[in-house]
């Protein structure tokens, strides 16, 4: 006996759009969702985007979206999220203003000024605002117990650069 093959050959299915009838943008127990009502989809909706840890950036974005798509299939969008109050995303921490004498010269320059005459320039790690000058060999000029100031530092390096400087004699 021969075997017969009695199957038949399945056409593939047409894959097409599901159609939209509104689209909505709401919130559930902390998340945005983004959903698409659809008769042809199983149940009748299916979501588009979900946010776990919504922001008011998500939020402006996903109405954007679900207008946007609204508009493009001309449908009904609607939004259920007006009255939430979405946590602002905190600005990142500026940088701190450098530290300048009475004049306005910059702890950078000072720092340069000091290097640039062989000396170390150190700042206490414990008081802030106190500084103290040295030579490359350990000898401190300056500040011998971190208590010099910043306006000081400038003054002493004011002060060796003049005598550094020829006479017009």
């Amino acid at each position: 006996m021969q075997a017969t093959d009695n199957a038949q050959t399945i056409a593939p299915t047409p894959r097409r759009r599901m159609r939209a009838t509104r689209y909505e943008l709401f919130a559930r127990n902390g998340h945005l969702v983004l959903r698409c009502h659809s008769p042809d989809a199983i149940g009748g909706f299916y979501n588009l985007d979900i946010h776990r840890e919504p922001n008011a950036i998500v939020l402006r974005n996903m109405r954007k979206r679900g207008e946007a798509l609204a508009n493009r299939y001309r449908v009904e969008f609607i939004d259920t999220t007006g009255d939430i109050v979405m946590p602002d995303i905190p600005e990142p921490e500026r940088r701190k203003q450098e530290e300048t004498t009475t004049d306005g010269t910059s702890l950078s320059a000072i720092r340069h000024r000091a290097r640039r005459r062989g000396l170390v320039f150190s700042k206490s790690r414990k008081d802030g605002g106190l500084y103290r000058l040295a030579m490359a060999d350990g000898s401190i000029l300056l500040g011998a117990n971190f208590d010099a100031t910043l306006d000081e530092v400038q003054a002493f390096l004011a002060a060796a650069e003049e005598a550094e400087k020829p006479s017009a004699a």
